[in-house]
C-alpha cells in the first residue's frame, strides 16, 4: 500500500518469468498477458538462445540478476513450452521452492510429456 495523489493504492502483484531463452515470442506473450492481468512483470532482458550474443561472464551476472528478481517477485512463472525446462530454469525453480515463491506453470503435460491443456488458473485468471 501506497498514498498516491494523496489517496491510498495498493501496489499490483509481481510475477518473474522463467524459462528458456529460446522461447522469446513465449516470453513476449507472457508479458503481455500478465501485464494486461494488471501485475508488475519481471523477465529476461537479453535471449542468448534467440540470437543474443553474450560472454561467459554476462551470463553469469545475468543468472544472478535473474534470482535477484525472483527474489522481488511473489509468484514465479514457468514457461515450460514443449514441455522443456533447461538447467538454468530448473535452477531457477530450486531457488523458487526454497524461498517459498508461488509458482505456476504455463502449460499442463501428460506422464508421457504430451501437451494436456492450459492450467486451469490461467482460464479463470490467474489474478482470482
Amino acid at each position: 500500500m501506497i498514498i498516491r495523489d494523496g489517496k491510498v493504492a495498493f501496489l499490483p502483484s509481481v510475477v518473474i518469468l522463467c524459462g528458456s531463452t529460446r522461447f522469446k515470442e513465449e516470453f513476449e506473450h507472457w508479458n503481455k498477458f500478465f501485464t494486461l492481468e494488471g501485475f508488475i512483470v519481471l523477465s529476461v532482458g537479453v535471449f542468448p538462445h534467440s540470437g543474443d550474443e553474450i560472454t561467459d561472464q554476462q551470463k553469469e551476472r545475468l543468472d544472478d540478476l535473474h534470482k535477484s528478481k525472483i527474489d522481488v517477485a511473489g509468484m514465479v512463472f514457468i514457461i515450460n513450452k514443449d514441455n522443456y525446462i533447461g538447467d538454468s530454469t530448473l535452477g531457477e525453480l530450486d531457488y523458487a521452492k526454497k524461498l517459498k515463491k508461488d509458482i505456476y506453470f504455463a502449460y499442463e503435460y501428460d506422464e508421457l510429456g504430451r501437451f494436456k491443456k492450459f492450467p486451469d488458473y490461467i482460464k479463470r485468471g490467474v489474478t482470482q
